[in-house]
């Protein structure tokens, strides 16, 4: 639920899965410590990317998920 477990991956627009081309890993949790919590989403600062790429690594090997021409500046919700 809510995506907790999945690891998330921003490559540059056109470089999916290419390592040299990597802007971002983020994995969701809502929880670090005693009577904490997190919203179960991942920010990502782009800079002057407007475009981008997306993995999505879904928790206890349900699959991959992939986003190409991602436009910067929005909320995407990943649903499996």
């Amino acid at each position: 639920r809510m995506g907790i477990g999945s690891r998330i991956t921003i490559y540059a627009e056109g470089k999916l899965g290419d390592t040299a081309a990597l802007l971002g890993c983020r994995e969701i949790a809502t929880g670090y410590g005693y009577a904490s919590g997190q919203p179960a989403s991942a920010h990502f600062g782009l800079g002057n990317a407007s475009m981008v790429d997306v993995e999505v690594i879904l928790p206890h090997g349900k699959g991959k998920l992939t986003y190409k021409g991602v436009t910067a500046n929005q909320m995407l919700k990943v649903k499996q």
